[in-house]
């Protein structure tokens, strides 16, 4: 089909079909998506048959970590190094103890009672019992290396002091107890105990005891104050071995010896191991009444005695500790 326009055959078929070919080329309209604006200055729109959807733009990778180096300069000055101090010896390990009881007469002088304990410290047992020193003062009756315990306050509380050497014993406990108290003359007794550990951790206790001379003033006290050792002694016993030391004012099985109240006790005379003494312990008609007791957890291995310049003998005694 034609016709003329503007002096020009026109053929309005191939004229429809242009048209509809420049419909079907035309851009579609777009759609709006939820997207951020665009930029300033936008790419051109590029028609629906080329379109290409662009992948999701993904964040760069993260930058690794900056590790800052440090460069430590050493100190050019050399170390010095302190020289090893050399240790003190310790202390031997107590295999075995010693004892020395020892009676100095309260009527002597100073020097001569200091001559006397110079002469018991002088073997350096590992305890000293001593009898009569209430009017002594401390500094008197501790021998250098020594120390002492004793409840002061009434002569007879501090008449029985215990020392022991410093470098092998350690005080753990102590303790004062009146055993008769009869208000006459000689009649009030006391005994000092202290319990002591070794540099090896070996734990014994130690007492020093005076009871009174039997005469009948102090009749039947005897064997009150032995009653009164026997229950210390064991209550000392569970801690461990007890040494008992003292002047006890009653001849070795003669018609005071006090053996109930020792067996209850569970001590024993180092006599009974060595047998007494030639002449017995002092000026006294040859009676020995100045002893060292023991219980068990201690086995004697060695007895003698010391003349002194007091009415009483020195006894000194030793012994293997068990354990």
């Amino acid at each position: 089909m034609a016709g003329v326009v503007g002096g020009n055959v026109v053929d309005w078929r191939v004229a429809s079909t242009a048209v509809e070919q420049q419909a079907v080329l035309a851009p579609e309209p777009t759609v709006a998506l939820a997207v951020p604006p665009p930029p300033a200055d936008p790419a051109p729109v590029r028609s629906a048959a080329t379109l290409r959807l662009r992948p999701t733009p993904t964040a760069p990778p993260a930058a690794p970590e900056r590790v800052e180096k440090r460069v430590v300069t050493l100190p050019t000055q050399p170390v010095v190094v302190p020289p090893a101090v050399a240790k003190a010896p310790a202390a031997p390990t107590p295999t075995s103890v010693s004892i020395t009881q020892a009676n100095l007469y309260q009527g002597m002088s100073a020097a001569l009672f200091a001559q006397d304990l110079a002469a018991v410290a002088s073997t350096e047992p590992d305890f000293i019992t001593l009898n009569e020193a209430g009017h002594r003062g401390d500094a008197e009756i501790r021998p250098p290396g020594y120390a002492s315990f004793r409840t002061t306050g009434s002569p007879y509380l501090a008449e029985t002091p215990v020392l022991w050497r410093t470098d092998r014993w350690t005080q753990v406990d102590a303790g004062s107890r009146w055993l008769t108290t009869r208000k006459v003359k000689w009649g009030e007794r006391a005994v000092n105990w202290v319990t002591l550990r070794s540099t090896a951790g070996q734990v014994l206790s130690v007492v020093s005891a005076h009871p009174a001379p039997t005469l009948r003033r102090t009749a039947g006290l005897l064997p009150v104050f032995m009653d009164g050792l026997a229950v210390l002694v064991r209550e000392l016993r569970s801690r461990g071995p007890v040494l008992v030391g003292g002047d006890f004012n009653a001849g070795y099985h003669g018609p005071l010896w006090p053996g109930d109240a020792l067996a209850t006790a569970g001590l024993t005379s180092t006599y009974d191991a060595f047998g007494v003494p030639d002449g017995g312990t002092g000026d006294h008609g040859g009676h020995t009444i100045d002893y060292v007791f023991h219980t068990a957890g201690l086995t004697p291995t060695a007895q003698s005695t010391r003349e002194l310049t007091s009415d009483h003998d020195a006894v000194l005694a030793s012994f293997s500790l068990e354990g």
